[in-house]
């Protein structure tokens, strides 16, 4: 519509300026407009007995975007490698470390059997060293084995299917106003960036029709 109406003008009064002004112009708008059509409208609007149905397209779309969405967040923020690294090395992981120590230590009781009454006889105090010495053994060799561990974890822990099955039962309005605020900071670059892509071609065709 907008070309149609630039075309005409242009016939009838062919300024250079009128072309990068029309390409912000219809840029900003085309771009305004897609990302309203994204989310717009929330609910199903039925036209014409029910043969054309109108709705964002995000939301026509729930299941989809709730499978992608879900493993693009399992994937780089909650998968099992950033959750482990975060409980290894956050404000906690001293605690954590001393709960695994404490473990390790009092599996190598029960491990040791027959033999633990032996050790107990070398002293009560070379017998906690020991303890202690393998427990940090097993601790130093974390870094190495907990990668083994990551594919079981994201399994057993079941986080992407669990978050698209959450996200694919929602209303429309409760998905829209659960991933429409994911976009909304940074719509305005997005318009903005129809307007001077717009411009950029308006340049180039006065620049090629001015030949």
């Amino acid at each position: 519509v907008f070309g149609l109406f630039q075309v005409c003008l242009w016939i009838y009064w062919s300024a250079g300026w009128m072309l990068p002004t029309f390409g912000f112009v219809v840029g900003t708008i085309t771009n305004w407009f897609a990302l309203k059509v994204i989310f717009s409208p929330v609910n199903p609007v039925r036209l014409f007995g029910g043969r054309v149905v109108l709705q964002g397209y995000f939301l026509r779309r729930q299941d989809q975007v709730s499978e992608m969405y879900a493993n693009l967040v399992t994937e780089h923020i909650l998968s099992a490698k950033n959750l482990l690294l975060t409980a290894l090395t956050g404000k906690k992981s001293d605690q954590l470390l001393d709960v695994i120590r404490a473990c390790i230590a009092r599996h190598v009781g029960h491990a040791a059997g027959a033999a633990k009454t032996f050790l107990e006889l070398q002293g009560h105090k070379h017998y906690k060293h020991l303890k202690t010495m393998m427990a940090d053994s097993a601790l130093n060799t974390l870094p190495e084995t907990l990668p083994l561990l990551e594919p079981y974890m994201d399994s057993a822990l079941g986080l992407e299917e669990l978050i698209a099955s959450q996200m694919k039962r929602m209303p429309p309005a409760e998905f829209e106003q659960f991933l429409h605020p994911v976009f909304q900071e940074d719509e305005w670059k997005l318009v903005l960036m129809g307007g001077v892509l717009g411009i950029a071609v308006g340049f180039g065709q006065w620049y090629f029709l001015g030949q």
